[in-house]
């Protein structure tokens, strides 16, 4: 005789959760949600944790504020390949882009 596993999760223990942003806590509801707002331009470290009996786990991300006032386009120089050719096959595309808030991922 063959037997399906099973198996049984339980939900009823205790846990916590917790987030921060720059380091200061976030409040979360019982849903574990969050909200804050990002005045300052510039990069911003997200943290979530979550632990139970068995132990932690944590996930980070990096949000970034760009400046709502720089309005201007960066400038965009393609180097290769030259102008006005005729491209008759796949190639290469290279140049250069240049901004005051140019950020590189």
């Amino acid at each position: 005789m063959i037997t399906k596993p099973s198996c049984t999760i339980r939900t009823d223990h205790e846990y916590s959760r917790s987030a921060t942003v720059d380091g200061v806590d976030v409040p979360l509801d019982t849903n574990g949600v969050g909200q804050v707002t990002l005045n300052d331009i510039g990069p911003h470290a997200v943290i979530a944790t979550v632990s139970d009996v068995s132990g932690s786990d944590t996930a980070s991300a990096t949000v970034y504020v760009r400046d709502p006032n720089d309005t201007a386009a960066p400038i965009v120089d393609i180097t290769s390949p030259q102008t006005d050719i005729t491209v008759t096959a796949k190639m290469d595309i290279t140049g250069l882009v240049n901004h005051a808030n140019l950020r590189s991922t």
